[in-house]
């Protein structure tokens, strides 16, 4: 019983740390100032805001966007391989640079 005293006591500071609480009151002009802010109209940006993060809104428009880098992607002109492979080996010339492959045989100059 000694060990459990101090919980008793406790639990009664508690209990009576409760007494004479009242019944929380608002201002009595809140009404008056939260009624003018709620009638004040939205400004366009707060309205396309809230029409934007609509979830149905922001995946269709996500979606969207998605659709059209893919149609720039694939509307964009191919690049011509010929011409690269041209342009590639005309700087290889220039530079007397060659391809080696591992199966050719090494090139010994005496």
């Amino acid at each position: 019983m000694d060990n459990q005293t101090p919980l008793n006591n406790r639990i009664d500071e508690i209990l009576d740390s409760l007494q004479g609480m009242q019944r929380a009151t608002a201002s009595p002009h809140l009404y008056t100032r939260i009624k003018p802010a709620l009638a004040k109209p939205e400004s366009f940006w707060i309205q396309l805001a809230r029409f934007v993060s609509r979830p149905a809104i922001a995946y269709s428009l996500s979606a969207v966007l998605v659709l059209v880098n893919i149609w720039f992607i694939l509307s964009s002109p191919p690049v011509k391989a010929e011409i690269a492979n041209e342009q590639l080996s005309a700087l290889a010339a220039e530079y007397h640079l060659s391809s080696v492959s591992l199966l050719d045989p090494p090139n010994n100059l005496p």
